[in-house]
């Protein structure tokens, strides 16, 4: 039966009252059919109901007796669409093979969510970057007693079995004799509504979910509880960093990475705000996962409002649960590192395409239940947090796919800086004696880099010619970090720039802007051909290019593709020629040595030039926490009051006019 007749179909039943007794498939997915022995509605979450479930898929009929149903979810319970949890009395492989077989399930609305496919995708991310369980999907049409709800997302219950938390289930009362070391499963969570619940000393929400209440006893929670506040205890510690001493010895990295990988890719609000942890039997370490709850997640949540370059640490839920954690954690070097080594692992990969290929392919499995659904609920109202409206489906599954592709540029940028570079000791990076300056010739039409356009901004190549010597000399001061350099023109003190908005968006116009050592963008690395250099930018990616390989004088110098092709492009390949010997620096150079004073008795901070009247400077001074969030600024001249910063250590920087700088601060406990 086609899409348009089971529809039909429907409608005709709908309005006769014969939905309940015509048990067909009503869609391209199985339609479950479930009715209460009473007939009666599910209306809480604490009740459970005794029910039938009919399951018809084609010629396929399962019929499931004495299933108990009762309502789930916290917000999204209050929704017109509402989840629910199911139990069987016997267990079922109700996701098919591979999967759980298990007595406790649960039917996901996915109300807040348009496409209705974000927990799916969400789940596809977290088992691509190395969870080693993810919640299933398998999609199918609700009937309840009769009444058409929609389309429902089977999905797995969390909690601890085979193909789910796989770890030692303690299923009975312990005695003298158990061994309580584990399993567990804990939620750290903000709503704190569990059955068995604590808090940590910095008042993190915990419940265990595993094991049950009617089997826990007081030993087993003080023993979680200790395992749990000894992991806090550590991550802030005077030691944290330390391999053995800090919070690293303590946790299994593989799920904490690709965890916290996963919570930034789907840009989840509620990542850090709702969170599971488990711990195996004998295994001293905390396991981070499984995976919940993305409905508000890529892009669809207006309370942080437009996500695609934000960090869910930083700007996410979760400031009175483990965001604290987590921030904690991102000012670890080591977690940094690991973060950025994985993520670019995971991009190499080419998660973005499969990511992309799957939602796809999600949406054409449910594309005629999801005409259904949007038959019985408006798809252009909101109903929850939603950023963005459609009048189609598909203009929502645009939208999630353009977020999923933005992020991912935006998050390579971020980790991007670190990536720890090998040292040079091979050759493969250029090494520059900074005392000189330098003139840069393109190797395809062997004209030199110049300065163009009506404000003389614009980056070129010219060919020789000595009136022109100011423009066509340039200086390059170290970056920050090693190969990499500023190029800067001496004659005006401002440095090459790549203003390419994304990290491959080709042919874009390099320019001079303000130096900034702090911007990535104007950091250049020259990269060893065969006889030449090519100069790669730090923040993109890309390369230079002599736009079309012109030998006109203003020819435009683009940053453009960047790969293997680079050998045989002379477009792409740059001589570096060393002149003069530097005799004067440039004022912007002149090094002022600064003093940052921070008084403890007054909680202000001083920024002191040693060698400079502080009065005649005019500049500006910030203050940004460990995830990068400003939370103090002022001007350059005047104490800067720092008594609502807690105990934490914390980057000071500062700009006196193209002088930038920066240090860290550690404000001690008060």
């Amino acid at each position: 039966m086609n899409g348009f007749i089971k529809t039909i179909v429907f409608i005709i039943c709908l309005f006769t009252g014969l939905v309940a007794f015509a048990q067909e498939q009503m869609s391209d997915v199985a339609t479950v059919y479930l009715n209460t022995f009473d007939k009666s509605g599910i209306t809480d979450k604490t009740t459970w109901k005794y029910a039938r479930i009919t399951e018809v898929f084609g010629d396929s009929i399962a019929v499931y007796d004495s299933v108990r149903v009762r309502g789930r979810g916290n917000s999204t319970w209050g929704l017109e669409k509402k989840p629910y949890r199911i139990k069987f009395n016997k267990k079922v492989k109700w996701l098919g093979k591979g999967y759980a077989n298990s007595k406790n399930w649960v039917l996901m609305a996915n109300h807040a969510d348009k496409t209705m496919l974000r927990n799916a995708v969400a789940s596809f991310i977290g088992t691509e970057l190395g969870q080693p369980f993810t919640p299933g999907a398998r999609f199918v049409d609700l009937v309840l007693n009769g009444e058409y709800l929609g389309t429902y997302q089977i999905t797995d219950h969390i909690d601890i079995h085979k193909h789910r938390v796989d770890i030692t289930e303690q299923e009975e009362p312990a005695t003298a004799e158990s061994n309580i070391t584990g399993g567990y499963l804990v939620e750290c969570d903000g709503f704190y509504d569990g059955d068995v619940r604590f808090r940590t000393n910095r008042s993190v929400p915990c419940n265990i979910k595993s094991p049950d209440e009617e089997v826990i006893n007081d030993d087993q929670i003080l023993y979680i509880r200790k395992v749990l506040q000894a992991f806090e205890d550590a991550l802030f510690s005077g030691k944290y960093t330390d391999p053995e001493k800090g919070y690293r010895a303590l946790v299994d990295s593989t799920t904490l990475i690709s965890w916290y990988l996963a919570t930034e890719f789907t840009g989840n609000p509620d990542g850090y705000w709702s969170a599971n942890i488990y711990k195996e039997a004998d295994d001293p370490l905390l396991y981070w996962g499984p995976m919940w709850d993305y409905d508000i997640a890529f892009n669809n949540c207006n309370r942080i409002g437009e996500a695609t370059e934000l960090m869910m640490s930083r700007d996410g839920f979760g400031s009175g649960v483990i965001r604290p954690w987590v921030q904690q954690m991102t000012t670890d070097p080591w977690f940094d590192a690991l973060a950025a080594r994985e993520w670019k692992k995971a991009i190499d990969a080419g998660i973005v395409d499969r990511t992309l290929a799957y939602i796809d392919s999600m949406a054409v499995v449910i594309d005629e239940t999801q005409a259904l659904n949007y038959d019985k609920y408006r798809i252009d109202k909101r109903v929850y947090n939603e950023v963005t409206l459609y009048s189609t489906y598909q203009e929502g599954v645009d939208y999630l796919k353009d977020f999923v592709r933005e992020h991912a540029l935006y998050l390579s940028k971020y980790f991007s800086a670190y990536i720890d570079e090998p040292e040079d000791d091979t050759g493969k990076y250029g090494t520059f004696d900074t005392s000189h300056y330098f003139r840069i010739r393109n190797v395809g039409n062997q004209h030199l880099l110049d300065i163009t356009g009506d404000y003389g901004q614009q980056v070129c190549t010219w060919s020789d010619d000595s009136n022109r010597e100011s423009t066509q000399t340039w200086q390059l001061v170290q970056g920050t970090k090693a190969n990499y350099y500023m190029i800067v023109s001496p004659d005006s003190g401002l440095a090459i720039t790549d203003c390419a908005d994304e990290y491959n968006t080709v042919g874009t116009q390099l320019l001079l802007d303000d130096a900034s050592s702090s911007n990535p963008r104007q950091q250049w690395r020259f990269v060893k051909t065969a006889s030449s250099w090519v100069i790669e930018n730090m923040g993109t990616y890309l390369a230079w290019n002599n736009a079309g390989g012109s030998s006109s004088n203003g020819n435009r110098i683009i940053s453009w593709t960047n790969n293997e092709d680079n050998e045989r492009k002379p477009n792409r390949q740059w001589e570096v020629e060393e002149t003069s010997i530097i005799t004067s620096l440039n004022e912007f150079y002149a090094e002022v040595e600064y003093r940052v004073l921070y008084n403890p008795d007054t909680h202000q901070l001083r920024i002191s030039p040693d060698e400079a009247d502080l009065s005649t400077l005019e500049g500006t001074v910030t203050v940004t926490n460990a995830s990068g969030r400003r939370v103090a600024a002022g001007n350059i001249t005047a104490p800067l009051d720092l008594s609502s910063l807690l105990p934490d250590v914390y980057v000071v920087s500062w700009n006196v006019g193209r002088h930038a700088r920066s240090c860290k601060l550690k404000i001690p406990n008060k």
